[in-house]
């Protein structure tokens, strides 16, 4: 699983999961979230819209998020039949 650089709560951008390691191209990605540690009801909300495809990357959007949660992103990929997943850890500070 990759770490990512932690996040304010305020801050919004895009994650970018590569797979042309896999794969030259994906056709689909869907991204999903999971609480690793810290209270969270609303834990899906990180996910700030679907993931968009370009080429073999898939991009997930994230937003808000508790300070001093983790989260994991699961990113799976698919190609015709093929599917991959790769994994993200982020954590939540304030400055």
């Amino acid at each position: 699983m990759q770490s990512l650089e932690p996040k304010d709560p305020t801050e919004r951008y895009a994650v970018e999961f590569k797979f042309d390691r896999v794969l030259s191209s994906i056709t689909d990605a869907t991204c999903t979230v999971s609480l690793i540690s810290g209270t969270d009801a609303a834990y899906a909300d990180l996910l700030d819209g679907a993931a968009e495809v370009v080429g073999a990357s898939a991009y997930q959007r994230i937003k808000s998020g508790v300070a001093g949660c983790v989260y994991k992103i699961r990113c799976e990929a698919t190609d015709g039949t093929e599917v991959y997943v790769l994994t993200a850890s982020i954590g939540v500070v304030t400055a």
